[in-house]
């Protein structure tokens, strides 16, 4: 594992393995997919995710982020850019 978090693996049925963090809520907030992609997530108070940056060995593609309006509907998500 990564030292933070409980590390919760997942195989598919041709063996390749990714492996999730999460946190002591039950919401996982660093993904590592069987290419060895990271994923952050960050989460609002409510649980709600509000940001997922891909590291620096995913192409470039910084995210994306989102806002929730006052009754936890998601308002459009934005780019971030590079």
């Amino acid at each position: 594992g990564l030292g933070f978090g409980t590390p919760v693996e997942q195989i598919d049925p041709l063996g390749n393995t990714s492996v999730n963090q999460v946190d002591a809520n039950g919401l996982a907030w660093l993904t590592v997919d069987p290419l060895g992609l990271r994923t952050r997530y960050y989460f609002n108070s409510s649980g709600l995710p509000t940001a997922s940056i891909l590291a620096d060995d995913a192409g470039g593609d910084p995210g994306t982020s989102a806002t929730y309006n006052s009754v936890s509907l998601p308002e459009i998500p934005v780019i971030l850019a590079a």
